[in-house]
């Protein structure tokens, strides 16, 4: 059985669909690299350009638009993953513009810096997937990983000087931020997203995430005997921290908020489900409307309980344990 991804790409339609237009284009552009190749060294110059034209047909049309709606449900610590997003975003479009004005001898060469900027994302995957392999700087770890890997792919597609205008721009975003926001906007936890380091504490340890985690962790042995409505009762009782049978749909939405999604987007899935507009959800609505959320929910809820016992273990046979140590669930130890 597949693992259930991250509930910010799937809870929302509007982002279901911008989420499978954005993989659609990245997946035709990815193509698009073979035809190109193909159609330079098979039909010259002018068959390449017209593969370039629908690449950038691709790229405008749908790549750039969805990036732009997905950066409000990034990961990680948000005043650096917006400015670097938006960086990432802006060389994409301007590696694109100028392969379509490329002259014949630069044809090539211009296609291959697209190509490197396209595949951005490929190399911050790569990065998270080692820090992850190795379990390392869990709290931080999908920030760090777009800033290396934009320090590892953008001067060789673009310069040197690329990586430091990124630097720049994250710069600049937190000076401007700081500049027109008050105080208590200045402390919120609204510029984080995804746990990590920041809101970890306000969250019910069950529920704590590391940065970046895309696909559920696999369910524990415990876990996967258990039917599809129990997986949703086990973690439903563990948000039902009142006992009184129902979910606070404001403590629910703080729970999506800090797993990534946009105050809006966590508003308009909760207020789809909460139909009696009683500002609280029951088991049912909650089993048959947040399927998402719960088979999420629960693979955590399993893999953090796997990492505390296993470190409760190591302590009692005298292994020990580093305290902040976080595990696959990313939850700390007890």
């Amino acid at each position: 059985r597949h693992q259930p991804v991250h509930p910010k790409f799937v809870v929302v339609k509007s982002r279901r669909r911008v989420m499978r237009a954005h993989l659609l284009s990245g997946s035709l552009q990815c193509l698009g690299g073979p035809a190109f190749f193909a159609a330079l060294y098979g039909g010259g110059p002018a068959a390449a350009r017209a593969v370039c034209v629908a690449l950038a047909a691709v790229g405008f049309g749908l790549h750039v638009p969805g990036a732009l709606y997905l950066l409000t449900s990034a990961f990680g610590a948000v005043r650096i993953m917006i400015p670097g997003f938006l960086y990432a975003t802006s060389a994409y479009a301007y590696s694109l513009g100028k392969l379509l004005t490329a002259t014949d001898a630069r044809l090539e060469h211009d296609f291959l810096s697209y190509w490197l900027v396209l595949h951005v994302y490929a190399m911050n995957r790569l990065v998270f997937a080692l820090l992850t392999r190795f379990n390392l700087l869990g709290s931080a770890r999908y920030t760090l990983s777009i800033l290396i890997g934009l320090a590892i792919a953008m001067p060789a597609a673009l310069g040197w000087a690329s990586f430091a205008f990124c630097v720049c721009a994250i710069v600049v975003f937190n000076l401007a931020f700081l500049a027109a926001a008050d105080e208590a906007s200045r402390a919120t936890q609204d510029v984080y997203s995804a746990s990590g380091f920041s809101n970890a504490a306000l969250l019910p340890r069950h529920f704590v995430t590391p940065e970046g985690l895309v696909v559920a962790p696999a369910l524990a042995a415990a876990e996967r005997s258990l039917s599809p409505r129990e997986r949703a009762r086990l973690v439903f009782d563990k948000l039902d921290t009142s006992g009184d049978g129902t979910i606070s749909k404001a403590e629910l939405g703080e729970l999506l908020v800090s797993w990534g999604l946009p105050r809006s987007d966590a508003a308009a899935c909760l207020a789809e489900v909460d139909g009696d507009r009683s500002g609280a959800i029951g088991f049912d609505e909650f089993f048959h409307q947040l399927a998402p959320v719960w088979e999420f929910a629960c693979a955590v809820v399993s893999s953090n309980a796997s990492v505390e016992a296993r470190l409760a273990r190591l302590l009692l046979s005298g292994g020990g344990a580093a305290p902040g140590h976080r595990g696959t669930g990313g939850s700390p130890a007890a």
